[in-house]
């Protein structure tokens, strides 16, 4: 019994001393485009690997106050800091680097062009997610899995943009967080 107790507790430690590191913070520089005063990513640089990818993060300073990016509009920015779980980033503001003008904004409406047009697309009710799977297989993957659930060979084009709440069809799950951002529409083309 005694040997069962012990097996139990090494492996309960085990278990959560593993998880425990997954919740510290983590030392990041992203960069990215200030935009309505909120930083969105471009990339996030973990050191080790880099992720990018576009997603609503609002930086914050001392004692959670948000910080203000307001001078910095239109500019693309890296900033070093840390970041936690649920996307909580805190700037170190000494870091902040301004790299020049935002790049044009992707087309929220599509071309004229021909192929069926799904305006603001949803699933159960809900605006569909720029991602398969969450924070994963994002823009034409998830453009051209949803024209195919539809009948057709793939997407055309696709343009998205902060939006919350989106339906994340791969996971099966809603995304209602800041840096949700869903299709505004999805071109889909050649029949299968």
């Amino acid at each position: 019994m005694r040997r069962l107790v012990a097996f139990i507790a090494v492996v309960s430690w085990v278990f959560f001393a593993g998880n425990l590191g997954a919740s510290a913070p983590v030392n990041v520089t992203i960069t990215g485009c200030v935009t309505g005063g909120v930083l969105v990513t471009e990339k996030t640089d973990f050191g080790t690997h880099a992720s990018e990818g576009r997603y609503r993060i609002k930086a914050l300073g001392p004692r959670d106050a948000p910080l203000d990016l307001s001078a910095h509009e239109g500019k693309r920015i890296a900033l070093a800091g840390h970041l936690l779980p649920g996307d909580r980033f805190y700037a170190e503001e000494a870091s902040l680097r301004v790299l020049g003008p935002c790049a044009a904004a992707e087309p929220t409406t599509p071309p004229p062009e021909s192929g069926r047009v799904y305006h603001e697309p949803t699933y159960r009710n809900i605006r569909v997610d720029r991602c398969w799977r969450f924070g994963d297989e994002c823009d034409k993957v998830a453009a051209d899995r949803f024209c195919q659930m539809h009948g057709y060979a793939g997407s055309a084009d696709w343009a998205h943009a902060a939006h919350r709440p989106t339906y994340v069809i791969g996971d099966n799950r809603v995304c209602d967080e800041s840096f949700c951002e869903g299709f505004t529409y999805i071109r889909c083309g050649g029949p299968k």
